[in-house]
């Protein structure tokens, strides 16, 4: 065999080897390492995926009072709660995807994937995931052809890889979170505009090249709309290096417009405003939560003095975390190395340029948006620059190591330096991943969910065949609620005299309040004294579930509210409590009605 006829023959080993890596990887994350979803942005993009599978379009099973509030505001006082859960919040593009992906598994049936007896992960959850999971799959490979033909197959190579061992990626994935959608619709984006910038150079027409790049930005901010913060910094310096210049920037700007129109539109109708109920995230960036103007009624002030700095300040904080924003690829931080090397050809020097601005405006609208939760958080960009920076970075370490002696003396070590790249971001990962998958094979069936917070079939169990289709739940997890009990769940107001208010709209509309649903998210998850300030009026009922753990031995669980003056209003409308245990955390579902009535 000739040295082409083998050299071939290892390129295809590689390659094959690392598909078949990446399937198992698939394989195990949505079944022995997976513990269901965890993120309440995902849970509540799923339940209205199942609506639109259902035929009944972006509608949300989430009540939020500021939803309710923007509604009757707009109509007058005429709205009901049906109208305030008409989506105003999420981008809608995921919904709509995974709406197509649940009807073609029969999803829209609630009564059919209800979980077994002793199972405990939803199996909804897997289709979620295993959707963002082949997203990311689909992301690696358009960047494996746009870092071939930004450097070479090796370093493309390097950087599948980096993306393969990429446990945020996967983490990400497993959460319900668009983000590896957005992922994918980023870097093919990326690669339309990069293959602008090179026509550009070579002479060419780029046209066709930034309108497709235009197209997929524009489906980028549909998936998120955070995204638009990007598409900024790309219209600007779209204008300065495709030509004819400013062309393909106001194609972008356009396409953008072009594709929220209609969400906007919406918006107006059933809320008010442009922004919807999603408007009110700046509260997450500049008030530090955005939960305390989602759960009132009234309208809250925004404090927007010394806003420049005040975004600034955020912006340069999210560099100390950077490392674990863009998933500990160590390669990707050196990209701010390589914005100082003379690269040879004009087009991947520009691109970088276009991949720096399109960060920093994105860091501003983190820094504006908030970025609550870390690298976990539903609003973090950071990671969708991650593979595209990290193939910049590699590309200046190869530059580094080249001008090193040893590395041309010794032939095995001209590549060390990647080796060594994906080692230190993989190992972390890698050396944990055989544990974790040992102890859930340990488990067999009782693989444990996300709980605290989330019991996927205590929720079912306790609030399915108690609570009618028509009823509504109220709850500290009202995603949950929704996406696990398909029920419409109200999320708790700041005040019992606004839980009464929107009691008293139910019972009108006929779609009456029949519990009240305390979990470990608002007193087991937080500190005592956070849950203090977001539920003060109910902190007894919070205290509820740990008093009752606390008198498990006693003749008669006893309850912290039930001494409690304030909540006499409350048990005259919800005076049958029920303790739920999980795995030793405890729930409370306080009812209208016995349970069996």
């Amino acid at each position: 065999m000739n040295q082409n006829g083998s050299a071939n023959l290892a390129t295809l080993t590689l390659r094959a080897t690392f598909f078949i890596l990446l399937l198992v990887m698939a394989v195990l994350h949505v079944t022995s390492l997976f513990r269901g979803l965890d993120s309440a942005h995902g849970m509540e993009q799923a339940a209205i995926a199942r609506e639109v599978a259902r035929g009944n379009g972006l509608v949300t099973k989430v009540l939020r009072p500021a939803s309710i509030r923007q509604n009757r505001e707009a109509t007058n006082e005429t709205g009901t709660l049906a109208d305030a859960c008409k989506n105003t919040y999420h981008a809608p593009l995921q919904p709509l995807l995974l709406g197509a992906v649940f009807r073609a598994q029969g999803a829209q049936n609630f009564e059919a994937w209800r979980p077994g007896k002793n199972e405990y992960i939803y199996q909804l959850d897997r289709v979620v995931a295993g959707f963002s999971i082949v997203c990311m799959m689909l992301a690696i490979g358009v960047t494996y052809l746009l870092v071939c033909r930004i450097f070479d197959a090796r370093i493309a190579s390097t950087t599948a890889l980096l993306m393969l061992f990429c446990e945020l990626f996967w983490k990400m994935s497993m959460s319900g979170l668009p983000q590896m959608l957005m992922l994918l619709l980023f870097t093919c984006g990326c690669y339309f505009a990069y293959r602008a910038i090179e026509a550009s150079e070579e002479g060419g027409l780029p046209i066709l090249h930034a309108l497709l790049a235009a197209v997929f930005f524009a489906l980028l901010c549909l998936t998120h709309w955070l995204a638009i913060w990007i598409v900024i910094g790309y219209a600007v310096m779209a204008a300065l290096f495709i030509k004819p210049r400013g062309v393909a920037g106001i194609i972008a700007l356009v396409a953008v417009i072009a594709a929220v129109i209609v969400p906007v539109l919406q918006n107006i109708k059933v809320s008010g405003n442009p922004g919807g109920t999603a408007v009110l995230v700046l509260f997450e960036g500049l008030a530090g939560s955005e939960e305390y103007a989602m759960r009132s009624l009234e309208t809250i002030p925004l404090n927007l003095r010394q806003l420049a700095i005040h975004v600034l300040r955020l912006s340069v904080m999210q560099t100390k975390d950077l490392y674990a924003y863009f998933g500990a690829i160590i390669a990707a931080p050196i990209f701010f190395v390589a914005l100082f090397h003379p690269f040879k050809r004009a087009s991947i020097s520009h691109f970088r340029w276009v991949l720096l601005v399109m960060w920093i405006t994105a860091t501003l609208g983190m820094a504006l948006f908030g970025l609550k939760g870390g690298e976990n958080s539903p609003n973090q960009l950071h990671l969708l620059f991650a593979p595209l920076m990290g193939a910049y970075g590699l590309a200046m370490l190869s530059v580094l190591w080249s001008r090193l002696e040893f590395p041309k003396t010794i032939p095995l070590m001209s590549h060390a330096h990647l080796a060594l790249v994906v080692v230190i971001s993989a190992s972390p990962f890698m050396l944990r991943m055989p544990f974790d998958v040992l102890n859930s094979l340990s488990s067999g069936e009782n693989i444990a969910p996300n709980y605290p917070p989330y019991a996927p079939s205590i929720l079912d169990s306790s609030i399915v065949d108690y609570a009618d289709k028509n009823e509504i739940i109220a709850s500290d997890q009202p995603w949950a609620v929704a996406w696990y009990a398909d029920r419409r769940s109200l999320w708790l107001p700041i005040k019992l005299s606004e839980l009464e208010t929107i009691e008293n709209i139910a019972d009108a509309e006929e779609t009456p309040i029949v519990g009240v649903l305390t979990t470990p998210i608002s007193s087991g998850t937080r500190p005592l004294t956070e849950t203090a300030g977001f539920y003060g009026e109910y902190l007894s009922l919070m205290l509820d579930g740990w008093a009752a753990l606390a008198t498990s031995t006693s003749p008669e669980r006893r309850l912290v509210s039930k001494e409690d003056r304030e909540l006499k209003g409350f048990y005259s409308r919800y005076p049958f409590p029920r303790v739920l245990f999980f795995r030793s955390s405890p729930m409370v579902l306080y009812t209208s009605r016995s349970p069996g009535s």
